[in-house]
């Protein structure tokens, strides 16, 4: 269950977040990285969550802008559909937070 409209790739990132195939519990949960990774990333590099968390939200109260700036484009409509259709997942994905069941 992925919960994203337009995931059509096995890869979010161009490259894993952890080394030696490890994967968040919240990974393994939802089959993409989530907030949750990142959280998990900042711990790992000695990073408190609190500046991550908040750039999540930043980001999350900017997708209107960043809407109004995709539908403004000279891109066709489908692209523009597509467009913001995935940065809408992909924000989803980013502040998902949980999973690790």
């Amino acid at each position: 269950m992925s919960g994203l409209t337009n995931y059509q790739s096995t890869e979010f990132l161009a490259i894993d977040l952890f080394v030696d195939d490890y994967f968040t519990k919240a990974y393994e949960h939802f089959g993409y990285y989530t907030g949750s990774d990142f959280i998990e990333l900042a711990d790992k590099l000695g990073l408190p969550s609190k500046p991550v968390l908040t750039f999540f939200e930043l980001i999350e109260r900017k997708l209107p802008l960043i809407e109004a700036l995709i539908m403004g484009s000279f891109m066709s409509d489908n692209m523009k559909e597509h467009a913001v259709q995935t940065v809408r997942d992909r924000i989803k994905a980013i502040t998902t937070l949980g999973g690790s069941s």
